[in-house]
């Protein structure tokens, strides 16, 4: 049946992948995991970035990690491509959803392709469609690794924090409306970043090269404390990407 073979289509190609050695491969894989079902197909995925994994001596998290695309976005999600006498502005907004206009010669701004171009360059506008259709899975995908680092965490310095998640054009969107935990020899802290600062309850807080940084999970603190940042995201009209701070959390 159809299923049957789409499902062994998919197995096979997630082996092919594994044997490829490039990023856009784990990339590949790392959508794959994120939105197939199939046990059959998973399993696959999860022996093929084994493969890279050991191919490479990189683990599986900091593959999927690093492999991220930013699809020639510079770190504010922005992008300019010249289709004939118009360009397009390709984007990623604050809440992780991707946008092209159009602005002519005469700085008029649309939605759609203006009619001057849209057949002499149709293929090429068929193409950044297409890409932009692309940016936007991957946005989902980056969305869904990161809700899995709250089951999963991960810990970075402060440095390579910065550089993976506020400075990566598709993962930035989703990273900023997070709550991390930064530690450092003698302090334990709790922010959100804010414009080009840390905020914690108490105000600003000050990282140093030294600092390790990881999810926040409501599990690891008092109820006071999760009920304040709570009120925190309220009074700021602040819509986490996921469950974080309003997370249920069952304690024994």
């Amino acid at each position: 049946n159809n299923f049957a073979r789409d499902e062994k289509v998919a197995t096979t190609c997630a082996a092919l992948l594994g044997r490829l050695a490039d990023d856009a491969a784990a990339a590949a894989l790392g959508r794959m995991k994120a939105t197939v079902r199939s046990r059959a197909v998973l399993k696959q995925v999860d022996q093929a970035l084994g493969v890279i994994s050991e191919r490479t001596g990189t683990p599986v998290w900091q593959l999927l990690e690093s492999s991220v695309p930013t699809f020639g976005l510079d770190e504010g999600g922005r992008k300019a491509v010249v289709v004939g006498e118009v360009e397009a502005d390709v984007s990623v907004d604050d809440d992780g959803r991707a946008y092209v206009t159009w602005r002519t010669s005469e700085g008029q701004v649309t939605p759609k392709p203006p009619a001057s171009i849209a057949k002499t360059w149709a293929s090429r506008i068929a193409t950044l469609r297409a890409e932009t259709k692309e940016l936007e899975k991957t946005l989902a995908t980056e969305r869904s690794r990161l809700e899995a680092l709250l089951i999963a965490p991960r810990s970075w310095t402060a440095v390579a924090w910065r550089a993976r998640y506020l400075g990566h054009p598709l993962t930035r969107p989703w990273a900023r409306r997070l709550l991390w935990q930064f530690e450092d020899a003698t302090s334990r802290q709790v922010g959100m970043p804010v414009a080009d600062a840390i905020e914690g309850l108490d105000g600003p807080i000050a990282m140093s090269p030294d600092t390790t940084v990881r999810p926040w999970h409501p599990i690891t603190a008092s109820p006071s404390e999760v009920e304040a940042w709570r009120v925190w995201l309220l009074d700021r009209h602040i819509r986490q990407p996921f469950k974080q701070a309003f997370r249920e959390v069952y304690r024994l």
